[in-house]
């Protein structure tokens, strides 16, 4: 759970900032069933002290976090555990999913920006951030996808196939032949790279 130690510390960076909510995009340990003794002490001293640094908490469940609510209501925290969430806006709705399965069809179809994790982005050299503009029918829209936090996990090569696949694993099935990924856009400290990828349902 050498994840759990690092977000510890991540989290403890930013006390004095006044961020009250936090939003987690799956993947809060690795076992993807019940975890062993040793992985749920230290997920369990995870979800206290989050719940003491932040008023509101969401955890956007991964593809391994089969039973946290299970451990959630354990511990009597007030965590919501969700498969997706929408933060409603006046500029354009935000989808936020881990990226293992389809969201709601009114979510993804709402939505103008959606954030995902799952595939773990990186490069050769480093992970990185991948912002990919597409469009569903007439509506342009950013598909943000966030790298591991865990830093011993380095992540899979990306390219435009890449982010497509993860892009027809989220849309609704009905919506595929509408949509066209444009373009995406790799960055990192040490690289910022944009391809052309003109991809559609065929």
């Amino acid at each position: 759970m050498y994840q759990a130690r690092s977000f510890l510390s991540l989290i403890s960076t930013i006390r004095d900032r006044r961020l009250r909510r936090l939003v987690i995009l799956g993947d809060l340990k690795e076992d993807i069933g019940f975890p062993k003794k040793y992985i749920l002490r230290v997920l369990e001293r995870l979800l206290v002290g989050l719940s003491q640094q932040f008023s509101r908490i969401y955890v956007v469940r991964g593809n391994h976090d089969g039973r946290l609510i299970d451990i959630v209501d354990h511990l009597g925290l007030d965590i919501y555990v969700v498969d997706h969430l929408t933060l409603k806006s006046p500029s354009g709705n935000v989808l936020l999913t881990h990226g293992h399965m389809k969201a709601p069809y009114n979510d993804f179809a709402s939505a103008k920006l959606i954030v995902m994790g799952h595939i773990h982005p990186a490069t050769d050299i480093s992970k990185v951030f991948v912002t990919a503009e597409f469009s569903l029918r007439k509506s342009k829209k950013t598909l943000v996808v966030i790298p591991a936090a865990n830093p011993i996990l380095q992540g899979i090569p990306i390219d435009c196939n890449a982010i497509w696949n993860s892009l027809l694993r989220i849309a609704p099935q009905e919506l595929h032949r509408d949509l066209k990924l444009e373009t995406i856009k790799l960055l990192s400290r040490v690289l910022t790279e944009t391809i052309l990828c003109n991809k559609k349902e065929e």
